[in-house]
């Protein structure tokens, strides 16, 4: 039996096994709906958070034409960062005050940093590598309730009911942003954000499996 994790990655391993299944990434959820917010490097304004691995996979010139456009929007990064093909863009982020990159956090943390973003971004540049992806930040921010602005990518799509997934203008960002914002601390759309994530859990998978 192959495993692989998204519908894309299904299609294009297909032909390669006899017997083959998708089997999505998933969740620890009640670390994530628990947990108690992380301090963070900035207390002014709303934090717009990035957990994993940051690389020429995001859109790193949409994400400094965000920080240039709303000075008051702290975006923070989590996790390992590669400059491969994307130095110059990730040096012009490093170079705004309200662009933070933390590096590698502690496992135990995650769940920390996650309860202290007002919104979780997924600012995939679209191709068929992130087509492909089956994302694990997603459920990580729902797990916490937090709402997330994603791109146009079959896995926030399909759960687009509390998923904003926007189009790849700075325009179109920003108004997902703002929406989110304004959802964030509304218990029924975390209640509903929760309920995905519920359903998407590490143990969910095994069954699956």
């Amino acid at each position: 039996l192959t495993i692989v994790t998204a519908p894309r990655l299904l299609e294009l391993k297909r032909p390669s096994a006899k017997n083959i299944a998708w089997v999505p990434n998933g969740v620890d959820y009640r670390a994530f709906q628990q947990a108690v917010s992380l301090p963070l490097p900035t207390t002014t304004g709303p934090i717009l958070g990035y957990s994993g691995h940051t690389s020429s996979r995001l859109d790193l010139s949409l994400v400094h034409a965000l920080a240039v456009a709303r000075p008051a929007w702290q975006l923070v990064f989590a996790g390992s960062v590669s400059d491969a093909g994307c130095v110059d863009e990730l040096a012009a982020l490093r170079a705004l005050p309200n662009v933070h990159f933390l590096g590698l956090l502690p496992v135990g943390q995650v769940p920390q940093f996650t309860a202290a973003c007002d919104v979780g971004l997924i600012p995939y540049r679209v191709n068929d590598e992130t087509r492909a992806i089956s994302s694990l930040k997603l459920y990580e921010f729902l797990a916490a309730g937090k709402p997330v602005v994603s791109a146009r990518v079959p896995a926030a799509e399909e759960h687009a009911d509390v998923v904003f997934v926007v189009n790849s203008s700075v325009e179109a960002w920003i108004a997902g942003i703002e929406a989110a914002l304004a959802s964030n601390g509304d218990p029924t759309a975390a209640a509903a954000r929760q309920r995905v994530a519920a359903a998407n859990t590490w143990e969910e998978r095994v069954e699956q499996i």
